[in-house]
């Protein structure tokens, strides 16, 4: 096996696919000839048949059944075909088994194990393995087979675009393999599994349907569309498909109740890959939080409540992004009134100080209303969210369960919001200091000359307080300074 990956190697060009390799060899020696011709007798063991053909003959003889002639000038191409071996894949090459993976999905999805000549180490997803292919014998893995999306998804399509198995898009160890192997892009095959049908639309475009009691349409953007290079879209649909096809048994269950809460929060007008990019990791913790329910013969009441609480949190979420925007709205306003007044100090010094004056009390006029309308919003949604945790969900949920679903996102947004406002609260701050410092600055010897004036007084009336019977030891005026 080692030879005929060296011989492999050495090739001018190679095209492989998962049933036949051709490879152009250089020049062959005699010495090469005999290694070939060796070679051909040992493969068998590896269900792997071997010949040289002559490239620009179209007879396909074997030339390694004839005698070596150095006279005799021939484009010699080494074939190898791989006998098919049910539920196996074989590969001399790892970029060979990347252009299946990209142009022919299914056949991985079909198989249980597949070997790669240049893989380095062994790496496993959920349902498939992947092994270096060497000189042991050819073995099918024992994974636990998934279950098909086929099963439970409506494929109207007529061309089974249904992913027949999704264990070989998720990873079983080591993320960074996998990636190596499989790439981002496959996240499209994950999201096919997602629907409860695939159909197409009066332009050809595959579109997918999820009927609940919300029916959600949208159209499956292409393979080439950037979202399926989204990095977090991928690592969430890997979560749902696991936790839909891997997690347990109860697969049709999981299935429906995902595609419903996709259902529920589905955006509008938007492509299904968009949507999901949108809506899938909220609707996966609503999912498995119904499922929850569901195991404990929750009422349907329950369900419901749950499906409130996340519309809840959606409106709540958008309501504090309301507030934050304000804020930032309002100061760039009074940064346009601050910098507008000081252009306006320096073109009339005679009203100088009080127009600065006028803008440094507008300034925390202004600051105060904001953050008071703000916080006091913000306040009364935390102050909800703690009732309702409290009066509504609380029989129903477990704490755990409740801060999986909505209560890690509260405290995520409301912290997020308190940290902004005390960035703008500094910016103010900032602003109405300098203002103040702009508007004394003209008359620092005056207010020099004050403060020492005022200093002295005190001095004098301190010294009068400890010995009021002792002359002043300061007895003039600030004049006589």
């Amino acid at each position: 096996m080692d030879r005929l990956k060296l011989e492999i190697a050495s090739a001018i060009s190679i095209s492989e696919n998962a049933q036949l390799l051709n490879a152009d060899l250089q020049q062959v020696s005699r010495v090469r000839w005999l290694a070939l011709q060796s070679l051909k007798e040992g493969a068998g063991v590896q269900q792997v048949s071997v010949r040289v053909v002559d490239a620009d003959s179209p007879d396909g003889h074997d030339l390694l059944e004839d005698d070596f002639d150095d006279q005799t000038q021939y484009r010699y191409r080494l074939v190898c075909v791989k006998a098919p071996i049910d539920g196996v894949l074989r590969f001399f090459l790892l970029n060979s088994f990347r252009n299946i993976v990209e142009r022919d999905p299914v056949s991985v999805e079909m198989a249980d194990t597949v070997f790669i000549g240049d893989l380095r180490s062994k790496v496993e997803t959920a349902g498939i393995l992947l092994l270096p292919w060497g000189d042991q014998p050819t073995i099918v893995s024992e994974n636990r087979a998934l279950r098909s999306p086929r099963e439970f998804i409506n494929d109207a399509t007529g061309s089974l675009v249904v992913p027949a198995s999704v264990g070989p898009w998720i990873p079983g160890g080591d993320s960074e393999a996998h990636q190596a192997l499989f790439g981002r892009d496959f996240g499209r095959r994950l999201a096919l599994a997602l629907p409860t049908s695939i159909t197409k639309n009066g332009a050809g475009n595959l579109v997918a349907l999820s009927d609940f009691k919300r029916k959600v349409s949208a159209e499956i953007e292409d393979q080439s569309n950037p979202v399926w290079t989204d990095h977090t879209l991928a690592e969430t649909l890997i979560a749902a498909a696991k936790w839909v096809y891997a997690d347990g048994t109860d697969v049709e269950n999981r299935h429906s109740i995902l595609a419903a809460e996709i259902a529920r929060s589905f955006p509008k007008v938007t492509g299904w890959g968009a949507g999901l990019q949108a809506t899938l990791e909220n609707a996966l913790d609503s999912a498995r939080i119904a499922y929850r329910l569901h195991l404990y013969d929750k009422s349907i009441d329950a369900l419901k409540l749950m499906s409130d609480l996340r519309k809840g949190l959606a409106d709540d979420v958008k309501s504090v992004s309301t507030q934050t925007s304000t804020l930032s709205a309002g100061l760039w306003r009074d940064a346009a009134v601050a910098f507008g007044a000081v252009a306006l100090k320096s073109l009339t010094a005679s009203m100088g100080i009080l127009i600065l004056a006028v803008t440094a009390i507008y300034l925390t006029v202004s600051w105060y209303l904001n953050m008071r309308v703000a916080s006091d919003a913000v306040a009364a949604i935390s102050s909800n969210e703690r009732v309702f945790r409290t009066k509504l969900y609380g029989p129903i949920l477990a704490d755990n369960e409740y801060y999986e679903l909505a209560g890690n996102r509260y405290n995520a947004v409301i912290g997020e919001f308190y940290r902004y406002r005390r960035l703008v609260s500094l910016v103010y701050w900032s602003s109405i200091v300098l203002v103040c410092a702009l508007a004394i600055w003209p008359h620092k010897v005056e207010i020099g000359s004050f403060a020492e004036c005022a200093n002295n007084h005190i001095a004098r009336y301190v010294g009068r307080a400890f010995m009021p019977d002792a002359v002043p030891f300061l007895p003039f005026g600030c004049g006589d300074i």
